[in-house]
């Protein structure tokens, strides 16, 4: 038994393709021999592992956003539901029926509710886990108490349910009350939660760009200094990792604009304009030949 790549040292970002292969001890036929399939393996770098953490992070802030608005939804349809305590006297089936219905769709709620926020804290925990966070720690508190206020949810919606088979109307809305208090609460956290987990994001992803464009300068750099590497298609793979950080940073603006109080990133158009046009011109002096040329172009940038 054999796990790629036990035993070897492989590079980060590089793709490695590798087989099998077994031999006998057939020594007049010169050992016989034969090949498994050609297997393949990427191991991410440690930028691409935080651009996945990153990406999974977005996707399950997007979902407790929906979930927020679930709430609110819920919360009208509480209100019709209690409108019925003040114009009946008697629960019928089909009251019955409108409870059961309710009470189904806010178990199913909550269920989403503890997948989403134990993906949120299982995300958090994989993220730079070696590092102290403050920021981490506090939103990893949070998610611990909104689970504690599904938990008790969950306990009211059993109540409730209860209750609705035996068409106790008094103790019924009374239960529905309680219940609603612990969503409107549950909803103010949640909306809270929501808004720190992003600004959380929008932080750490500019940190994480921050940090790529520190690295982007520094091969720039070295590719100037390296007569012997410094070709047109070397500096085009720059350019482009240059183009990439820029849609990032857009993306990133764009994220950071709907934070209730977005954060000061620099995001200097001219700038990013200037630092093209450098790489762009160090790539068209490289394809003439012109290492001289492309040098101070190389460096600018």
């Amino acid at each position: 038994i054999y796990s790629f790549p036990n035993g070897l040292s492989i590079e980060p970002g590089i793709d490695y393709n590798y087989y099998f292969e077994v031999f006998d001890n057939d020594v007049v036929n010169h050992f016989k021999s034969t090949k498994s399939s050609v297997f393949s393996h990427y191991e991410l770098t440690n930028n691409q592992k935080e651009d996945q953490v990153l990406k999974e992070q977005q996707n399950t802030i997007n979902s407790l956003e929906k979930s927020v608005q679930n709430h609110e939804k819920q919360l009208s349809e509480l209100d019709k539901l209690q409108q019925l305590n003040k114009e009946k006297t008697k629960l019928d089936y089909k009251d019955q029926k409108k409870v059961t219905d309710f009470i189904n769709r806010q178990k199913q709620q909550d269920e989403m509710m503890k997948e989403f926020t134990k993906k949120l804290a299982n995300n958090l925990e994989e993220f730079n886990p070696k590092m102290n966070d403050k920021d981490k720690e506090e939103l990893l508190k949070r998610l611990e108490n909104q689970q504690k206020e599904t938990d008790k949810n969950e306990k009211l919606l059993k109540e409730l349910e209860e209750l609705s088979k035996n068409l106790n109307k008094e103790q019924l809305f009374d239960k529905a009350d309680k219940l609603k208090q612990n969503a409107k609460n549950q909803k103010q956290n949640l909306e809270q939660l929501v808004e720190l987990t992003k600004r959380f994001y929008v932080e750490k992803k500019a940190e994480q760009i921050a940090s790529k464009l520190d690295d982007l300068a520094n091969k720039q750099d070295k590719l100037a200094n390296d007569a012997k590497e410094n070709s047109t298609q070397n500096q085009d793979k720059l350019n482009k990792e240059f183009d990439s950080i820029q849609k990032e940073l857009e993306e990133l603006n764009k994220e950071n604009k709907d934070l209730k109080s977005p954060l000061d990133i620099p995001n200097d158009k001219n700038e990013q304009e200037d630092i093209k046009q450098d790489m762009n011109n160090a790539k068209e002096q490289l394809n003439k030949q012109k290492q001289d040329k492309a040098k101070p172009k190389q460096k600018s940038a």
